[in-house]
């Protein structure tokens, strides 16, 4: 499960959804939890992609190269 500490999902989601004009950020979630479920549910819960921990450098690169085709410009 996707969890934030003292937060709720609906509180995760709208705290990280924007209204107006600017575009929700692009969001990458560090998890202890490593199987695809849990995966399954971070994009459930509004996130973009997840890095399980423990997390190398490369796992964080990988990640952020998914993120490259969401950015602006």
């Amino acid at each position: 499960m996707c969890r934030c500490p003292n937060s709720t999902d609906w509180q995760q989601r709208t705290a990280s959804g924007v209204t107006g004009s600017i575009k929700q950020p692009y969001i990458i979630t560090m998890t202890a939890n490593a199987m695809v479920e849990d995966g399954d549910a971070c994009t459930d819960a509004g996130m973009n992609d997840f890095v399980a921990k423990p997390i190398t450098i490369a796992d964080v690169q990988h990640s952020l190269e998914r993120a490259i085709p969401s950015l602006p410009g």
